[in-house]
This record gives C-alpha cells, structure tokens and sequence, in this order.
C-alpha cells in the first residue's frame, strides 16, 4: 500500500497552525560532521533537515522545521550518513508532542544517546522509566549537587501522588523507592522543578496480568442471531456500564431507536443480554462508559453488516444471504503448493468503471458476476476475460468496509480502501444499496460464487495494521486504545496495531477465519505484514489451512519499525521468513531488477537495458533472494513487477527505457514479465498490465506538484492514485469523468481492440499456460531448484541462459531453456545437445511449438526465448 494516506482525518489536539520547531542538538565530543535529522508526521512525507554550522550558545547544532498545521506530533530520526542511513543517534523513532508550542513555536533539546528530549537546556529528566511496580529510575542532564534533598526533588503522580520513600544515586541516575505499588493502568508523572516528565511503564494491556483476568476464548462475541431471540456480547472489560441501542435504519443520527437495553458483565470483561423476538434486520449500537467517560453509538467490532457509512452495525441471518448453490460451493483451484497460484490483482471499480467494459453494474461486486460482456468492438471482457487469461486467484484490493468513500453518494468517489473501519463487513459503495446491511453481505457471496464457478480463486487484500482513525474506531472507543500500540507508527498512517495483544490476536484470527468460512475466500493478501508478530501470523495460518490446506497467505514484508507493547517479539519481515514458513513476501529484488528501483521512476532495469541489475535476476530466477533463508522458498516469494503501489509496469518503462518506438517498449515489457513467470516462485500481477496499463494523466489535466505525480518528457504519470480526494488533482477533474481518479485508474477495454495491445494480451496468456504446463517452473523445495537449474556460460554478460531439468519436479519436459536478451541486437546461444522446440520467442508464448532447432539458436533482440526438449 502507499504510505500517508489520510491527510485530512480529524486528529485529537491540532495545532491551530504550523508550528515552527527550533531543534537543538547536543553532542559532548563536539562532532557534527555528516549528521542530519530526518523529520516526518503524519500524513507528511519524511524529509531531511541540515544543522546550520553555527552552533548555539550551549555548543548545540540547530536545525528548524515547520510543521504543517493541524498535526499534534512531529517524528524524527537523528542519523549518521545522510540518505546512506550509516548510524542512529538513537536507534528508534521518537516523536515531539506540539502542544507545548506557543504562538505557533516550539523549542526542544535532544541529548546524543539519551531517548526523549527537553524544552529547555539545563539540568532536567531526559527520561523516567519503572524499574518495578514500587521503583522508578530516572535520568538526569548531569548529576544534582551533592546538597540536593533527593527524596523532596521528586514528585511522583499516579492519578494521586506518591510519596518517595527513598532514592538511590550513581552519576547521574537515580532510582526513587516509592511508599505504594504503581497502577500500570494509568499513566506515571515524575515532576522535577515544576516540569513534569511522563514515566515510561509496562504496557498495561499487555501485563500478564491484564491478559490473565481479562482474555476470551469463546467464539460468540457480537450478535449471536436466532429466529426467537439474539445474544449480544461485547469485550469490554474496564466499562463500568454498557447499553445497546436498537434501530429501525442504520443511518446514523437518523431518530429511530427502539429502545436501549442494558448488558450484563460476566467472566473476563464480557458484557451480555439475550434480547427476545427476530431482530433480523434490526441495526444496533453500544454506549460503553469506562472511568467516567461515555463513548456513545459505537459500532460492534464483530459486527458481521451494517448501514450506511459503517456506524451502525445490523442483527443478520445469514444463512438469508446465501446464493443458490452456496452449501456446495468451493475452491476451484485446490492448489497443492503455493507455486502453482497465478495471482491477479484488481480493484473493483476500476475493473468494470469504464464505459467500455460492457458490464452494466460499473464499479459494484455484481460486475464480477456478469458473463458474456464485450467492449464497444466485441472483444471479451469482464469474468469471460480473466478465464481466458488463465490466471487461477484473483486478488481483490481492500473490499472490507473502509471509511473514506461516502457511501450514501452515487458519484464518482475513489478510494483504494487501505483505510479500514469495520473488518468482518463488505464496503458499501461496492454494493447496489449500502443502506441495507444484508445486500452487501449477499452481492459479495454472489461475486465469490460466479469467480468460483468460471475457475477463478478470490484472495482479499486485508489491512489489520492499521485503521483509518486511532481514536474513532471502535475498539479504541470500547477499550481506550487497547487496538493500537503507543505512539507508534510504523505504518506511516499515524497508528500501529498491537498484534501482540491477545484479544486483539484472537479479533484478527477470528476475522480471517470468518472470512474463510463465511464468504469462501481462498487467500489473503497481508498489507504491511511487517506490524505482525510472527506467533500471530502463524496462527492465522494454523487457523486456515485447518479450514482448507490450499488457502494461500502473503504479505508485505518490508524492514520497518514499530514500537511493540512487548519485548521479544519478532515481525513478520522479509528477513524473518524463516519464522512464517507458510506465509509468502513480494520479492522486491526481481521488481527492482526488471525495471529499475522503484523510488527512482526514471532507473531503468534489466528488462530496459540496465546490465547492473543482472545478478538481482539471476538470483530470483532459482528463488534465491537476499532474504530467503527456508528450505521451501520458492513458495514464500511472489514475483512480481508492479502491483497497485508506485507506477504500471508500461508506464515505468515509457518513462526509463533509452529505447524509442513502441514496438521495442512492448518488448520491453514483455520481457519483464516473462521473468516472472520463467523464475520459481508464485507469479503475481497487476491488473490490466497484459494489457499495457497506462496511468498517464490524460493531455490538458492540471496538477500541482506532487510525489506521486512524474513527469517525464512532457507526459504526467500518476504513480499513487488512491484517491478521489487526492488534493493535487481533484480541484481540476469536476468538468470531465475522464480525469476522475476513477477515470484513469479504470481498465481501458477498448485498447483490446488494437491489434499491439490484443499480442500483449495473448503473450501474457501463453506465459501463463505455459507455466501451468511445466511443474519444473513450479518447484518449492531449495535443494531440488539448485540441482535442478544451471546456468549457461560464454553468453555475453547481461543474456541470461539457464537450463531446468524437469526430472525432479516430474515435468513432461526432459529440460527446458530459458534465454533473457535485453539488448537490442540478437545474440547467438550455443544449445545444449539435442533438438529442441521452441515455444516461445520474443513474438509469441504457449505451449504450441514455434520451430524445431538443434546446435544454435538466435535469440531475438529484447526477448524471452523458452525451448523444450
């Protein structure tokens, strides 16, 4: 997913307006030299800052930024090395707290290897942290005189005050003895000369203790429905009252309620009540008052439907929601191994949204049930399309209920969904009628049903790190905060889940598993797996594959931080993979060999002439990744060279290839590709990109600057378009749907009837069956694809030459060849002995055989050349 996507969404404290942050940075040994900060908040792309060479009055380097306004805190990094990234000051990021400034400015001290900072220069706590429920140990600037009444230095509050009982002192540290147990539940303040400094504490919710008194196994939380009656169950263990209210609709603020019935609290901060009578239909909220507060109408969050906009979840039968057929229903493609999956990535608006696509239900979940649709020259499109293409799993762009599309508007919105606000509900907009909790729930199980019954698994992009808002969602609302770690943002979208937690560990596998059950989805699609620890990836996994073996599971497994409530833990990373050996990680290695690093639009890469980028290819072909460690990695790498993030694989090769004329940029194109599907591993696209995908801005569209816009040659490409609301281009598209984000994100069917895009589209195709023709292109296990495949010498140094022997795998081939040419000549390869066919060449991909060859062969310019003996 893109990174910083909610601009815009109310957060609590805002500063009036920027803030103007004066940073002062001290280190003993005087030694500035190649040190910078690097600055981000939220919503706002990170960036470096300079210390001006003159230093302050205290021997500091400065530094300012300028925040923009309506943002609460201010990340940074200091570092070592500029954008090389050599060394940390301080080898976590920290984040400043703007509600201090005054008239828009703030002025901080940051101590070289000291966490935290001050607001002003002097003897005061760098940082307070508890050594024991009675203990606290705190850091100072410099040691107090040796005069100092210790035990009256310090205040200690923890709702009341503390009164210290003793302090122990070494240098500059002093440990404070207190007179009672600390309350982990509430926060800790040391005060020292009229500052005060927050203690940092065990995480309360993450306490053994916590978990011990307070973690459900029962499976019946939310509204448990039956024709006479429904069992309502809420966690909400530090409420202090809880009462559900009763609707008549589900749009909120709309006076219609029932009446409001009070719950019960039982065993482990469960509430309860069994409320008489069919309640089907019936829409529902929660009020929770917990220490005095009352957070009022806030949604279950195992509400299984809602009303419009996700506010008010809905009681639902159902078994009322199922297809014809349903009970039978099943996974058409029962893979053995993950490697077998060919995976296509779509968003469900932009699949049918375009005028061309023939499908009458434009950007709804009902689109993917309609068969026989054509564009304007008659060209299969639609469900007919992607059977014909021979992909196995479609992979859906979020479709759980997500908060930035106004559901209740019919226009022309567009989001990409990585903003989550209700997980176990189907986004509304996608549905023929959000007011009615039970349409989207049934039009959702008739799309999965008509994918299934035309041969095509459905995957869902599912977003647990992260919600939309900290503070308005739901479970955050009914247990303050418990659904997200503290001041973490590994995200980059202002909040990280605790995973970790165990009631939030068992809400997300719950999920999944309803998911799986419910909806017969058959794979998931992990963003920013890199927020889970790996004992909870692992137990969605177990939880799965126990319900079907070939469910597939994968994510993003970027290197990251985030600031765990526990110690010890481990993140589901590329470099960890070996802790998820069931779970799969998009191979960045092959996407930024074949065509160029993706934070550089205009690098080219292998598949467009960069020789350097050589070896990147010649690992991931035999599933050899810097990161992957396991013996079964070709099933934890998915190949691929481009997806919904950054830029088309068409357009990154219109805007990095030194090459001219379309013919050589279609090459191009389809070379990259082809070495996704001739490496081992699990092949993933983007959609529409076997059709030559394009984002560019169309000719006469304003913007202003942006990242995500580049401009290469006079053309505009749009290499992030998550959004409608995206501020850099909405004031300019109004006039003309065409320049909506819906517009230029949506597949243009019409491009079909070209007879340039029609070959890329049949190329794609004979890719693709000619890898589910070959087990030997399919192999999971590390030894059998390092006995399997060798490599061709005496080709120049950027062809690539490889033989796979298909003994291993039980491949129908013998052998089979795999020559890459990305220069622009050909290239004679000497064949190993025998005569061999050839099945695909720089024209044409499939199984049928091309010509019969034997001694040498002319592999063409920029081409794929695949031979079977």
């Amino acid at each position: 997913m893109v990174l910083s996507i909610f601009s815009g969404i109310k957060v609590d404290a805002l500063a009036a307006g920027t803030t103007n942050v004066s940073f002062h940075y001290y280190r003993s040994d005087g030694d500035y030299s190649d040190w910078d900060v690097w600055f981000w908040a939220d919503g706002v792309d990170g960036s470096a800052s300079n210390f001006s060479k003159k230093l302050d009055s205290h021997k500091c380097a400065v530094t300012t930024y300028t925040v923009p306004a309506g943002k609460s805190s201010l990340s940074f990094i200091v570092r070592k090395g500029g954008n090389n990234w050599t060394g940390k000051d301080v080898d976590q990021d920290q984040s400043i707290d703007l509600s201090a400034a005054k008239n828009g400015k703030l002025t901080v001290y940051i101590y070289s290897g000291v966490p935290g900072y001050t607001l002003k220069y002097g003897n005061s706590v760098v940082s307070a942290a508890s050594s024991g429920k009675s203990k606290i140990k705190v850091t100072m600037i410099k040691a107090l005189s040796k005069k100092t009444d210790l035990k009256k230095a310090f205040t200690v509050t923890n709702l009341k005050n503390i009164k210290v009982k003793s302090v122990k002192a070494k240098k500059n540290v002093y440990t404070l003895t207190l007179s009672k147990k600390l309350s982990y539940r509430y926060d800790t303040y040391i005060t020292y000369k009229s500052v005060k400094t927050k203690v940092t504490t065990p995480d309360y919710y993450s306490s053994s203790d916590f978990e011990k008194a307070y973690t459900y196994t029962g499976n019946d939380l939310g509204a448990n429905y039956t024709k006479d009656a429904t069992t309502f169950k809420l966690w909400a263990p530090l409420a202090t009252k809880v009462k559900l209210n009763l609707y008549k609709s589900g749009t909120a603020g709309t006076d219609d309620k029932i009446k409001t019935v009070s719950l019960k609290k039982g065993k482990k901060g469960v509430w309860s009540n069994k409320v008489s009578g069919d309640l089907n239909g019936t829409y529902y909220t929660y009020t929770v008052t917990t220490d005095g507060k009352t957070e009022k109408d806030v949604i279950d969050p195992y509400a299984r439907a809602c009303g419009v906009n996700g506010n008010r979840g809905m009681v639902i039968d159902l078994s009322s929601t199922d297809p014809t057929g349903w009970s039978s229903d099943k996974n058409p493609n029962e893979i053995k191994n993950y490697t077998d999956a060919v995976i296509y990535e779509m968003h469900v608006k932009d699949f049918s949204s375009d005028k061309s696509s023939g499908m009458k239900n434009k950007g709804k979940y009902l689109a993917l049930t309609e068969t026989g649709t054509k564009n304007s020259s008659g060209v299969s499109t639609g469900i007919d399309y992607l059977k014909d293409l021979g992909i196995t799993h479609v992979q859906l762009q979020p479709v759980y209920d997500f908060k930035t599309v106004d559901e209740s508007k019919d226009t022309d919105q567009y989001n990409w969904g990585y903003d989550p606000q209700n997980y176990n509900i189907p986004e509304g907009s996608y549905s023929t009628d959000p007011y009615d909790g039970a349409v989207r729930v049934k039009e959702f199980k008739q799309m999965v049903e008509a994918l299934h019954q035309n041969g095509l698994s459905v995957v869902m992009d599912v977003v647990y790190g992260h919600v939309a808002s900290k503070d308005e969602f739901c479970i955050n609302r009914i247990v303050p905060d418990y659904y997200s770690r503290p001041n973490s943002n590994g995200s980059g979208c202002g909040n990280d889940t605790a995973t970790e937690r165990a009631m939030n560990r068992k809400y997300i596998v719950d999920s999944f598993v309803y998911w799986a059950k419910e909806y017969h989805v058959n794979g998931f699609r992990l963003d920013q797996s890199y927020l889970f620890d790996t004992e909870t990836i692992n137990e969605i996994v177990t939880a799965l594959h126990k319900i079907d073996p070939s469910i597939i599971i994968y994510g993003e497994g970027w290197n990251n931080t985030t600031n765990s409530t526990k110690s010890g833990l481990t993140f589901a990373t590329q470099n960890n993979s070996s802790a998820t050996p069931d779970m799969g990680f998009f191979n960045d290695q092959i996407r930024d060999g074949a065509k160029g690093g993706v934070f550089n639009f205009t690098e080219a890469g292998y598949a467009t002439g960069n020789s350097d980028k050589t070896s990147d290819i010649i690992k991931s072909i035999t599933a050899s990744a810097d990161w992957l460690k396991t013996d079964n990695r070709a099933a934890q790498t998915i190949n691929y060279v481009s997806c919904h993030d950054n830029d088309t694989l068409f357009d990154r090769i219109q805007a990095s290839s030194a090459a001219t004329g379309s013919s050589i940029l279609i090459a191009q194109n389809n070379l990259a590709s082809s070495i996704v599907f001739m490496s081992e591993g699990i092949p993933f696209m983007q959609g529409g990109e076997e059709m030559l995908r394009s984002k560019e801005l169309p000719s006469g569209v304003k913007h202003d600057e942006t990242n995500d816009i580049k401009t290469v040659n006079g053309h505009d490409f749009w290499t992030n378009s998550y959004s409608s609301n995206a501020s850099y281009l909405s004031p300019y598209y109004a006039a003309d749907p065409a320049f909506s984000a819906a517009g230029i994100n949506a597949f243009k069917w019409d491009n079909l009837s070209k007879s340039e895009y029609a070959d890329v589209f049949n190329y794609y195709k004979g890719l693709i069956s000619f890898r589910k023709a070959h087990s030997a292109l399919r192999m999971t296990n590390g030894k059998d694809i390092d006995d399997s495949i060798k490599f061709l010498t005496g080709t120049t140094d950027d062809v690539i030459a490889y033989t796979i022997d298909g003994t291993k795998a039980g491949d129908s081939a013998k052998q089979i060849l795999v020559i890459f040419n990305p220069n622009q000549k050909a290239e004679d390869i000497t064949l190993p002995e025998g005569d061999w066919k050839v099945c695909i060449n720089r024209e044409k991909a499939g199984t049928d055989t091309i010509s019969n060859v034997s001694g040498k062969i002319s592999a063409e310019p920029v081409s794929c050349t695949v031979l079977v003996k």
